[in-house]
């Protein structure tokens, strides 16, 4: 797309709502403006229940923005970001943070929850996901 993309998190504890925006420059020229995007294309996400964490977020705001339909199945869910963290005796650990991706309108101030997962668009079997004549023709009904 050539639109910015905005994703939000949100802070489990505090209910604070964190915004970050980001465009990207496609074609390497050191601009963001209309040659960035494939807006000549249709895109399809195709999720299960192994979409999870920043691809469930990537589904979220493909669908969301509507610049992408999404087909397969429901979507894994989860999306928090992650902590590194280094304890006394310099051990180090990597968790989950307390920092949830989700769906905002800045407008209306209404969240969409993504953690328990996002529904496709078209549903589309899960054991034909290999299968390219079948995925194919799928999309091409579409």
């Amino acid at each position: 797309t050539n639109n910015e993309i905005h994703t939000y998190t949100r802070n489990s504890l505090s209910h604070e709502i964190y915004k970050i925006s980001t465009k990207t420059d496609t074609n390497g020229d050191g601009l963001y403006n209309k040659n960035d995007g494939y807006g000549e294309y249709k895109w399809y996400v195709l999720t299960s229940f192994n979409t999870f964490s920043a691809a469930n977020e990537f589904t979220a705001v493909a669908k969301d923005m509507g610049i992408a339909a999404i087909i397969g199945e429901k979507s894994g869910g989860g999306m928090c970001s992650i902590m590194p963290m280094v304890l006394p005796d310099g051990t180090t650990s990597v968790i989950s943070s307390n920092n949830q991706g989700i769906l905002y309108n800045p407008k209306t101030k209404e969240v969409a929850e993504i953690e328990d997962g996002i529904e496709p668009n078209y549903a589309y079997l899960q054991d034909d996901f290999y299968d390219d004549n079948k995925l194919t023709a799928f999309v091409d009904s579409l």
